[in-house]
């Protein structure tokens, strides 16, 4: 009497297990081609802005301190006097300051990596008599 009810259940779980895995290998090869489409830009940049906004909807709000998640912009003018807005890693906004020069490294609007010029400064030796 259950033969029949566990046949169709079975089949319909593996006719779900087959859509959601069809699914997934369209999803990861969809992101792959449109990731090798993409091409990294490196250009002279200086940091003009920063800013740390607060989300206060969506995933980023913390569940146990309640609370809300920093983005961190950072407002670049390239090259050309172009100027572009990036959302930046915290971590690389902790080491950023107003007025840095040096290697911007994005591709369309997504932010890859900043690489500061270091400053040397030529300190003259004194000898005394």
């Amino acid at each position: 009497m259950f033969e029949p009810f566990n046949m169709m259940m079975i089949s319909f779980v593996t006719v779900i297990l087959f859509s959601v895995i069809t699914t997934v290998i369209f999803k990861i090869t969809k992101e792959l081609s449109s990731n090798s489409l993409k091409t990294a830009i490196l250009s002279q940049a200086k940091v003009l802005e920063l800013n740390r906004g607060f989300d206060r909807k969506g995933p980023g709000i913390r569940l146990f301190n309640k609370r809300p998640f920093a983005k961190c912009f950072a407002l670049f003018e390239l090259e050309g006097r172009e100027l572009k807005e990036f959302l930046i890693p915290s971590k690389d906004y902790k080491y950023m300051s107003e007025g840095d020069e040096g290697n911007l490294l994005y591709s369309e609007n997504n932010y890859i990596n900043f690489s500061k010029k270091i400053k040397s400064h030529m300190y003259s030796k004194t000898t005394l008599k």
